[in-house]
């Protein structure tokens, strides 16, 4: 996608990098942790995967010191990120206040708002 549409992607020589390092835990950490959310698992599954999730989510809470994941914009980590932390909010895991905000952020943005809007999501 960023490569597509450089907007969405990081500059600088480790830019790509970076992005693809993020995109890869998101879904190969992150996403596959909503598991027995999705897919009726036991009330141990899911709070052993809330706890999980919330863990997870705390190296990008940690490494979080601009308004988005590298820099003052939007890459498309961020994107991929927000749809996992509208899935938190959505099973009530617990996340750190840093990526709170970062949701709130991306969720205020006029074209996420019309997507949301869009597929019912709000």
């Amino acid at each position: 996608m960023a490569s597509q549409y450089p907007a969405l992607g990081v500059e600088g020589p480790m830019g790509r990098t970076r992005v693809i390092e993020a995109l890869t835990y998101v879904s190969t950490e992150i996403h596959r942790s909503f598991k027995p959310m999705w897919h009726q698992g036991s009330d141990g599954e899911k709070a052993k995967a809330r706890a999980t999730i919330t863990t997870q989510l705390g190296l990008f809470s940690d490494a979080l010191k601009t308004d988005y994941l590298f820099g003052d914009k939007p890459s498309v980590a961020d994107f991929y990120l927000f749809v996992m932390l509208l899935w938190a909010a959505r099973f009530q895991v617990p996340v750190p206040a840093p990526l709170d905000a970062l949701r709130a952020r991306i969720a205020a943005r006029p074209a996420v708002r019309a997507a949301m809007v869009r597929e019912g999501l709000v």
